[in-house]
């Protein structure tokens, strides 16, 4: 509590009671499958679009190559088609006995200096993707000092012009503060911008700078239109030695053929013949732009020296195209000799390859899907949403193993917080196949779905068959948005496909529907519609969909905003606060029609205190809460009984 010590009005604010619960989130999905690019481990990648995944994960895939494993973007697709807003993608890819990545990732190097200093370039991840990665590098200038004017600060004229030609200029400036020797710098002439100088800092000494220069011809120095000669009345006429005989900066000067004339100082033609124009010292940066064919990314002034934060080393490590290493120094220089001679604009192009996808084999491979656990930005498959917590459908497009479904079921009951959406097999149209292949699965956090929608593929320019469960996650989504997730995702039309693999009838369904599996109908006159709404269960009490995904919508929510009771002193307050905050909760979802019953005391009841604790749970810090709700159950079969009515004598 506050002490009281000086008399005077003390303010305080205190908490009033129960605390405001807002619902979790069902319609996120995540989705595992092979893809033509992307992150193989880590966080899977949050997808808000279809034109995102192609970003991130590439295009459509190809059947001669990937076979049976090719429905993730197409799954994605119809994701957000049918009513989906956001998902979760993770790829995996095929490993070798040793562990090894079969696809590889496609490189490229820039080598200076006869391989002393290279850059190696790096496609983000594996796949021949990367054989389409572009990297270009332009020269960026920015002002760092002004060099004092030669008239001022003018070397040995003779010295100097030998220090030229020898590859060195020593020069005095402003403020060298700002330069390092790592730093390669140009001077550009401020009477003709288009006229650069590219060079290296060799050393800094207060404000004396020596600069190697890369080539003493890359750019000329500048020189003033040569004025007609004026006589000196006071000077005899006839040959003799022309004024300033081979005097840098004298017009007059003879110069070789070839060559500017006076190549060893620069000249303003708005200045008089002794002034020298304003020479300025920049700092040589680059502009890196990395492309493949359905992402660009663009970086500012990145450096080559490790002392700047625009290092390209740290720069480039936000990159999802290309990871770049650095090996060697004077890496700059050596870019800058590339660019010597070109007239074009100052930029150095290179397109990495030796990327490839690798052997897809038929077999499937389950331990490629479930993945592997460990460290967090190690997981890969499935075991890389163990770390997520808001996605409520899980999906594996179009794999129909036993083994792989037996994992994801196990990862959705093991976390608790998600529901599973199973396909079967394209070829399996026997009822009495179907039958059997349900037969693997006893769970009430998945459902299964058949047959398989008919849609366009883009790719193939034709009409293809795609598994149903990345549409049935868009209409979970959708679902759950418009009525909320008490509502069996069922009795809703499929967008965007125009037909189904198999088209069963009302016996047909009637020996499936009972054993769980929920059939997709093309109904005369309304469309294709999801005419099922049961899980996997053989659990009467967990038989229908939305009544498992509501307790996990309830179990979510009250768990993510009860936190604050952690710790609390564990007595008859805090037993009120807590059944306050649920009473409001649960009242709410009442009101929205996800409970049954004609009054908030039928629809739900909340008992916690000394009935639900002994004083062995309170001794070791449990508050045990018990919690009952009514869930509405679908409609599934409406039953009209319809009578004659006898006309009676009057």
């Amino acid at each position: 509590m506050a002490e009281y010590l000086s008399p005077g009005v003390y303010v305080e604010e205190f908490d009033s009671g129960i605390k405001a619960m807002e619902g979790v989130g069902t319609s996120t999905a995540g989705f595992v499958g092979m893809a033509q690019k992307g992150p193989v481990r880590g966080l899977p990648v949050l997808i808000t679009s279809m034109a995102d995944y192609q970003r991130r994960f590439g295009g459509y895939l190809p059947e001669r190559i990937y076979g049976k494993k090719r429905f993730l973007p197409y799954a994605v697709e119809q994701f957000f088609n049918n009513g989906g807003s956001s998902c979760y993608v993770m790829r995996v890819c095929e490993k070798d006995s040793d562990g090894t990545y079969r696809a590889a990732c496609a490189k490229g190097q820039i080598c200076i200096a006869g391989k002393k200093a290279f850059l190696e370039l790096e496609a983000s991840n594996p796949g021949a993707w990367g054989n389409n990665i572009r990297v270009k590098f332009t020269l960026l200038t920015k002002s760092r000092t002004k060099v004092r004017t030669m008239t001022e600060n003018r070397l040995d004229q003779e010295e100097s012009q030998d220090d030229v030609k020898a590859g060195t200029v020593t020069l005095e400036l402003d403020d060298a503060s700002a330069l390092q020797k790592e730093d390669m710098v140009c001077m550009q002439k401020a009477v003709k911008k288009s006229s650069f100088l590219f060079g290296e800092v060799k050393a800094v000494d207060g404000n004396r700078v020596t600069l190697r220069c890369v080539k003493s011809d890359v750019a000329q120095w500048v020189t003033a239109p040569e004025k007609p000669k004026q006589e000196d009345p006071e000077k005899p006429d006839g040959p003799g030695e022309p004024d300033h005989p081979g005097k840098p900066g004298d017009p007059s000067g003879p110069s070789e053929p070839g060559k500017p004339d006076n190549p060893g100082k620069p000249v303003d033609p708005g200045r008089k013949d002794d002034a020298s124009p304003d020479v300025f010292l920049y700092l040589a940066e680059w502009v890196l732009t990395i492309q493949d064919d359905t992402a660009s990314e663009q970086y500012e002034s990145v450096s080559f020296n490790p002392d700047r934060s625009n290092y390209i080393d740290n720069v480039v490590e936000k990159s999802q195209i290309l990871t770049v290493r650095t090996h060697g120094e004077n890496l700059a220089a050596g870019l800058i000799d590339d660019l010597v001679g070109k007239e074009e604009e100052p930029a150095i192009v290179v397109s990495l390859a030796d990327g490839f996808d690798g052997k897809i084999s038929e077999e499937i491979d389950a331990a490629m899907y479930g993945g592997v656990d460990g460290a967090p930005d190690q997981r890969t498959g499935l075991k890389a949403f163990k770390t997520l917590s808001d996605v409520s459908i899980m999906a594996i497009p179009g794999i129909t193993d036993k083994t792989v479904q037996s994992d994801l079921v196990s990862h959705c009951e093991n976390m608790g917080n998600r529901f599973a959406i199973l396909d079967m097999p394209l070829e399996d149209k026997e009822v009495s196949d179907l039958q059997e292949f349900r037969e693997n699965v006893d769970t009430s956090y998945a459902a299964m779905y058949h047959p398989w929608l008919q849609c366009y593929d883009p790719l193939a320019r034709r009409n293809i068959y795609l598994p149903p469960s990345g549409a049935m996650a868009g209409v979970y989504g959708r679902t759950d948005n418009t009525r909320g997730v008490h509502k069996a995702p069922a009795n809703e039309t499929l967008r965007n496909c125009t037909g189904l693999s198999v088209n069963y009838n009302d016996a047909e369904q009637g020996k499936l529907n009972p054993r769980g599996i929920n059939l997709i109908r093309a109904l005369p006159g309304q469309g294709i519609r999801v005419w099922g709404a049961r899980t996997c269960s053989s659990d009467g009490n967990w038989k229908y969909v939305n009544v498992r995904r509501l307790f996990i919508f309830i179990e979510e929510s009250i768990r993510a905003n009860t936190n604050w009771a952690v710790f609390e002193p564990n007595d008859e307050m805090l037993w009120s606060r807590v059944e306050g905050t649920i009473r409001v909760f649960l009242t709410t979802q009442w009101r929205n029609g996800a409970l049954a019953g004609s009054t908030a005391d039928e629809a739900f009841f909340i008992n916690i205190g000394r009935s639900t604790m002994t004083e062995d749970d309170i001794l070791n810090g449990r508050l045990i809460c018990v919690i009952g709700v009514a869930p509405v159950r679908p409609a599934e079969f409406v039953i009209f009984r319809i009578t004659q009515k006898m006309e009676t004598a009057q």
